[in-house]
């Protein structure tokens, strides 16, 4: 289940343009401590995502099948453009990264797929201590249904 979400949200936000129609995210990727490591690992390209499953916590359903509340943390790498002070004249392109954010957040308002129902957004984590590298968190919770257990007969 958490391959087929995993490729299903890569998918969908793949599909998120920039100004000029290209792909908006130009790096997806499993969460490993990525933007810790940067600097020893070399620089993915940005914007970047990565995701993140959090624990599960499995119940056991009619039929065999399992349930759960599946929640993802979304690590959102951009880069840190310039000063955000309200009198700053690059104002604007600094707080970019928040666009992008809501973008992700529209993309996936309407995000369900066989197993799981709709994303939620559930928490919103700004990054204030940072360098060239920005990191946002957006955690999503998902219904899931799990058949892969059931036996067939």
């Amino acid at each position: 289940m958490r391959k087929r979400i995993y490729l299903a949200l890569i998918e969908r936000l793949k599909q998120i343009e920039d100004e000029a129609g290209a792909p908006a995210i130009k790096h997806f990727d499993l969460w490993n401590r990525n933007i810790e490591f940067a600097e020893l690992d070399g620089v993915f390209p940005m914007p970047a995502v990565f995701v993140e499953f959090l624990p599960i916590a499995w119940k056991k359903s009619p039929g065999g099948r399992q349930e759960a509340q599946v929640r993802i943390n979304l690590h959102i790498a951009t880069e840190a453009k310039a000063p955000t002070a309200d009198k700053s004249k690059h104002l604007d392109r600094s707080l970019a990264f928040f666009d992008l954010i809501d973008e992700i957040n529209q993309s996936l308002s309407s995000f369900k797929g066989n197993g799981y129902g709709l994303f939620c957004r559930i928490e919103s984590i700004t990054n204030h201590d940072h360098a060239e590298i920005l990191e946002s968190v957006e955690t999503y919770e998902t219904h899931v249904i799990d058949s892969s257990g059931v036996k067939k007969e």
